[in-house]
């Protein structure tokens, strides 16, 4: 399972394949095809193909990525964590929550939890985070969670989207004595 850490209602844990009849449902959710991106993605095995490229090889290469949101549950509620994407200068932090889950606080929390382990863990002496300027239940969260906007970056076209310009946001972590870190 991977458990990175939890909060009072999530378990943070690290993505695996069996997880990919979740990634599959959560890439269809318009909230993923609009705000970030239709990876054309249809069936379960380019699910777990997805989960290979998108998410354990960067576990492998970077030694962090997404991390899965699971409820006591059981429920899966969504994902966030880091990638390394050649457009930004530093890492870049990223959710999303399956509809089901929204307006409940659990992006907040559980991208709460992940920073606070994420951050003296892998020793960021900044973060970044992309988002489109028109989806400001992102851009509230960003704020709450310390980033600050810092203009707008130009994001390259790929095979499968546009060039298009993103409102870019960064932390500045502080980490303390113990681990602990504080914004500067």
């Amino acid at each position: 399972m991977g458990i990175i850490v939890e909060t009072p209602r999530t378990r943070i844990e690290k993505i695996a394949i069996d997880d990919a009849p979740f990634i599959l449902e959560l890439l269809q959710t318009e909230g993923w095809k609009r705000n970030i991106s239709d990876q054309g993605i249809t069936s379960l095995r380019q699910a777990e193909n997805y989960v290979q490229q998108a998410f354990l090889k960067t576990y492998v290469q970077f030694g962090f990525g997404y991390y899965l949101i699971r409820l006591h549950s059981g429920d899966c509620a969504g994902i966030a964590g880091f990638l390394k994407k050649p457009y930004l200068e530093h890492e870049d932090f990223g959710f999303a929550l399956s509809p089901d889950f929204y307006g409940q606080g659990l992006a907040y929390e559980a991208s709460r939890a992940i920073l606070d382990y994420a951050v003296p863990q892998f020793n960021f002496n900044a973060i970044d985070a992309v988002t489109l300027p028109g989806n400001n239940p992102s851009r509230r969260l960003l704020s709450r969670l310390g980033f600050e906007q810092r203009g707008e970056v130009q994001i390259p076209a790929t095979d499968s989207t546009p060039e298009e310009s993103l409102l870019l946001y960064r932390l500045h972590p502080q980490v303390q004595s113990g681990g602990d870190w504080l914004l500067r």
